[in-house]
C-alpha cells in the first residue's frame, strides 16, 4: 500500500471479497441485504425525479405513489436493522447523528399543528425512512457500499438526464423566466435544474473519492465524470457549482494545503493584490468588474446577483411568517403554500427547517449545521468534509435537507454525519442479519 492511500483506505473498511462462485455468490445475498441495496439506489436515484410535462413546477405530480413506495421499502430495510442489530441503534444515537434525530422530533411535533396535515405527515415520515434506511445500510452493508450504489444511482441520473435534454426537450429543456419576459434555457433533465446540478455535483465528488481510494483510472468513471461535469454546467446551477468546487478543494486539501504550496500562494497573492492595485490607477475598475460579474448572472445584470437572484426577498417573507407561528412552525412540505408568490421554497436549509418546524426547530438546524463546519477545522476527515461542505454551500440558497420527499441530499448529509463516530460503533467487517438468503427463498 503505497503511503498516500492511508487517509482514505481506512474511512472505507475492508473490499467486499471477489467472488469465484460467480452467479452462486450472488444468489446467496441475505434478503435483507438486497432489499437495502435496492432501496438505497431507489431512494438515490427516484425520488428528486420529477417528469412532468410541466416542467416549470416541482412537486408530486402522478409519481408520488412510487416514490412513496422507495420510501417505504427504505424504511422497512432501515426499521428492521434498528430492531434487530444494536450497532445500528448505537450509531443512530450517538453524536453528531444525534442532531437528526432531535430534528426528527421537532418535524413530527409540528406534524400536530400543521396546515396540511397529511402532507407534512408524509414529508416527516419519509425523513424517518431516510434516516433509518442511510444509518442501517452505513452498519450492515458498509461504507464502500453505500458509497458506490449512491455513486450508481447518481449516475444513472445524470445519464438518464442527458437522453431527457437531447432526445424529449418537453422534458429535459428547463426555461426559466428572467426579466422583461425573456427566458434562459437550462438544463434540467430529469428535474428542475437545481435538482440536476446537486446530483452532478455529487457524481463528481464522488468520482473524485472513489478514484483516490482505488488507486486505478477507469475509463467508464473517467467518462461519467466527463458528463457529470457538462450536465453540471449545462444546469447553470451556480450554487451547485460553488459547492462542487469547495467539496473537491476538501477532497484534495490534504495535497493542496501542504506546507510547500503556502509560500506561492502568498507570492501569487501579494502579486494579484498589487497588480490590481496599479491597474485601478489607470481605469475604471469598478464599472469593469461590474460588467465580468454580470457575466455570471442569468439576466446579465450583476445587481441579480448581490440580491442573490431574489432569494433575499424570499428569506425575508420567510422570516415573517416564521414569526407568526415561532412555536411550532407550520409543518413539513408547506412552504409551496405559503410561498406561491416566492418561487414556493424558502431557498435556505435554516430557513426552510424553521418554517416548518418553528423556532426551536430552526436553531437546532442551525446549530448542527455551525457545529459541523467547524469541526472541519478539528477533525480532518476527507469523504465526510467533502460532503458536509458540498450540503452547507448549496444549503446557503436551497432548502436541500428534508424536502418535500426527502432523497439524495438527506442522505448524504446522514453519510457526512456518521462517518467520523462510525468506527466506535461497529466492527470493520459488516454484519449480515439473520434473514434467508435467495438461495433458500428458491428452495422452499
Amino acid at each position: 500500500m503505497s503511503s498516500t492511500t492511508p487517509a482514505f483506505r481506512p474511512e472505507f473498511g475492508k473490499k467486499p471479497i471477489a467472488s469465484a462462485d460467480g452467479v452462486e455468490h450472488l444468489l446467496n445475498i441475505p434478503v435483507i441485504t438486497l432489499i437495502g441495496y435496492v432501496a438505497l439506489f431507489a431512494v438515490a436515484f427516484g425520488n428528486l425525479v420529477d417528469v412532468e410535462a410541466d416542467n416549470e413546477a416541482v412537486g408530486f405530480g402522478g409519481q408520488a405513489l412510487v416514490k412513496v413506495m422507495f420510501l417505504a421499502l427504505g424504511g422497512l430495510y432501515g426499521g428492521i436493522g434498528v430492531l434487530t442489530d444494536p450497532k445500528v441503534r448505537r450509531l443512530l444515537f450517538s453524536f453528531p447523528l444525534i442532531w437528526m434525530m432531535g430534528l426528527l422530533f421537532f418535524f413530527f411535533l409540528a406534524v400536530t399543528t400543521s396546515v396540511t396535515f397529511f402532507s407534512s405527515m408524509a414529508s416527516t415520515i419519509s425523513i424517518a425512512c431516510v434516516l433509518l434506511m442511510t444509518t442501517t445500510a452505513l452498519v450492515q452493508l458498509g461504507v464502500r457500499q453505500v458509497l458506490y450504489v449512491v455513486y450508481y444511482a447518481t449516475a444513472a441520473y445524470v445519464f438518464g438526464s442527458w437522453l431527457a435534454y437531447l432526445f424529449v426537450p418537453s422534458i429535459g429543456v428547463f426555461l426559466e423566466p428572467i426579466t422583461d419576459g425573456e427566458f434562459v434555457p437550462r438544463m434540467g433533465g430529469l428535474a428542475h435544474p437545481n435538482v440536476l446540478g446537486q446530483m452532478s455535483g455529487v457524481t463528481v465528488i464522488l468520482s473524485l473519492i472513489l478514484h483516490r481510494d482505488e488507486r486505478t483510472f477507469s475509463w467508464l468513471r473517467a467518462f461519467v465524470f466527463v458528463a457529470a461535469v457538462a450536465a453540471l454546467v449545462g444546469s447553470l446551477s451556480r450554487t451547485s457549482l460553488l459547492a462542487t468546487i469547495c467539496s473537491v478543494v476538501m477532497v484534495y486539501r490534504g495535497v493542496l494545503f501542504q506546507r510547500r504550496f503556502a509560500f506561492p500562494a502568498m507570492v501569487f497573492g501579494f502579486l494579484g493584490l498589487a497588480a490590481l492595485m496599479a491597474a485601478s490607477m489607470f481605469m475604471d475598475i469598478e464599472s469593469k468588474l461590474a460588467a465580468k460579474v454580470g457575466l455570471l448572472s442569468k439576466s446579465g445584470d450583476a445587481s441579480e446577483l448581490t440580491s442573490a437572484t431574489g432569494r433575499t426577498e424570499i428569506w425575508g417573507k420567510t422570516l415573517e411568517l416564521v414569526w407568526k407561528r415561532p412555536a411550532l412552525g407550520y409543518g413539513a412540505a408547506t412552504s409551496k403554500l405559503l410561498l406561491q408568490e416566492y418561487s414556493m421554497h424558502t431557498h435556505n436549509l435554516v430557513l426552510n427547517v424553521a418554517l416548518s418546524t418553528g423556532v426551536f426547530g430552526g436553531l437546532m438546524a442551525l446549530w448542527m449545521s455551525l457545529e459541523r463546519f467547524f469541526k472541519l477545522f478539528v477533525v480532518r476527515h476527507p469523504i465526510a468534509d467533502a460532503l458536509v461542505v458540498f450540503v452547507l454551500v448549496n444549503g446557503l440558497f436551497e432548502n436541500v435537507i428534508f424536502s418535500i420527499l426527502c432523497g439524495l441530499p438527506t442522505m448524504i448529509w446522514i453519510v457526512a454525519l456518521a462517518l467520523p463516530t462510525i468506527d466506535q460503533v461497529k466492527d470493520q467487517e459488516p454484519d449480515s442479519p439473520p434473514v434467508g438468503n435467495i438461495l433458500r427463498l428458491a428452495r422452499r
